[in-house]
This record gives structure tokens, C-alpha cells and sequence, in this order.
């Protein structure tokens, strides 16, 4: 066995653990969109999966809320949307924000490759579950997607 199988054996980076665990997810959200698609009818995979993916994002919004002390100020949501993203592996910078509204443009997912717009509409309703787990008012939008053939996604919360 060589050294570098061995270290693999033994030791696994936490960076390469997580990577390899945000893929399998995507490829996962992937194919389990395929298959409810071979089912029938179009539009039930990206309905269904937005509401899954909604509940997720509030439930985890409201562990995030209690674990971290937060409001439901925009800069409280601004908080919870940065632990998501470095959890996801996204690269987001805000590009407008004041005391109601922030917009993001997010330039990398570790998901792109994966997703298809409907279905990356659908997954990214998790973050309108977070923003609206600490604030029930916060209004979530999408803009543009990555999937859509744009240099970057945008999507924006208002108060």
C-alpha cells in the first residue's frame, strides 16, 4: 500500500469529507428530481421539492435562531444566510443591502453542475425557510441562476 493510500485510510480531511458530502447531496436532489419526473407530470418534482426544501431551510433557520441568539432584522438573516452558505460551499458576496432588503449575487455552488433552473428554484426556497424562520414578514426572491446560463446567481430578501 502506498503512503498516500495509507493517509487515506487514516485520515480524511474535513474539507474533503464535506466537499464529497455537498456533491452526493446535489447528485442525490438530482436524481430523485429525475425519477419524479419520469412519473408524469412536469411541474410535480419542482413544487414538491420546493416545499420540502422550504420546511428544511425554516427548521434549520429556527436552530440557527436559537443556537446563534438571532433576531429578525436583516442583518440577523444576513448572519444565518453566511453559516449556510459556508455549510453549502457557496461563494455569495452581498451586493446591495439597508435596513430591509439585501441582495446577493453568489458566484460559485457546489450544485451548478448538477442542477437544472427548475430544480435549483426549487432547493434554493431552503434559504426563503431560513430568512422566514427569523423573520415570518421576509419575502425571498430569485433573480437569475447560474443553471440559467448567468455569470451568477441573484437572489434577494426584503423586510
Amino acid at each position: 500500500m502506498g503512503w498516500k493510500s495509507y493517509l487515506a485510510r487514516k485520515y480524511v480531511p474535513s474539507s474533503i469529507k464535506w466537499e464529497a458530502v455537498v456533491k452526493g447531496i446535489g447528485k442525490l436532489y438530482r436524481a430523485i428530481y429525475d425519477e419524479m419526473r419520469k412519473n408524469g407530470d412536469e411541474t410535480v418534482p419542482g413544487k414538491t421539492l420546493a416545499n420540502a426544501s422550504y420546511r428544511v431551510g425554516l427548521d434549520f433557520g429556527k436552530d440557527l435562531k436559537q443556537a446563534l441568539n438571532l433576531g429578525g432584522t436583516i442583518e440577523d438573516i444576513a448572519t444565518a444566510m453566511d453559516v449556510e452558505h459556508q455549510i453549502f460551499g457557496m461563494r455569495a458576496r452581498i451586493t446591495e443591502k439597508s435596513e430591509s432588503k439585501i441582495v446577493y449575487h453568489c458566484y460559485r455552488c457546489a450544485w451548478q453542475k448538477y442542477f437544472c433552473p427548475e430544480l435549483c428554484m426549487a432547493i434554493g426556497q431552503a434559504e426563503k425557510g431560513i430568512a422566514q424562520a427569523l423573520s415570518p414578514e421576509a419575502k425571498y426572491y430569485i433573480r437569475q441562476t447560474r443553471t440559467m446560463g448567468k455569470e451568477y446567481c441573484v437572489f434577494a430578501i426584503e423586510l
